[in-house]
């Protein structure tokens, strides 16, 4: 598994606009979410750390994508599990499921108001 590979898979599952950086952005979110609430913190944790990360100057992409695999690779560690081998996995089970599946669930979140910003389709 590589980023192109499945930039490949996002844009035949959900099309071109699915690669809009604000929807990517959405989905680390919800998934580095969904991960931090697995290892226990709070839903008041989170928000207090979001206040101090919003109350900083704006970080740059790229630095800012160094200090989050480099940070991940530590939490995966302190959790005794391997990044590489449970990303293989995740990848998968993903390549097992029907685009059908993922554009139901992606439809329910746009029902919501997640994923797709204003303007982008």
């Amino acid at each position: 598994m590589d980023q192109r590979s499945v930039s490949t898979w996002v844009i035949s599952t959900f099309g071109e606009s699915a690669m809009h950086p604000t929807i990517r952005a959405m989905r680390f979110l919800e998934e580095a979410i969904e991960l931090v609430q697995a290892c226990g913190l709070t839903l008041e944790e989170v928000d207090r750390v979001a206040g101090v990360v919003y109350s900083r100057p704006v970080g740059e992409v790229s630095q800012e994508v160094g200090g989050t695999r480099l940070t991940l690779a530590a939490l995966c560690e302190a959790m005794h599990v391997d990044g590489d081998i449970a990303a293989t996995v995740e990848w998968d089970r993903v390549q097992l499921k029907s685009p059908e599946y993922f554009r139901a669930r992606d439809a329910a979140k746009r029902a919501l108001g997640l994923e797709r910003p204003n303007g982008v389709m």
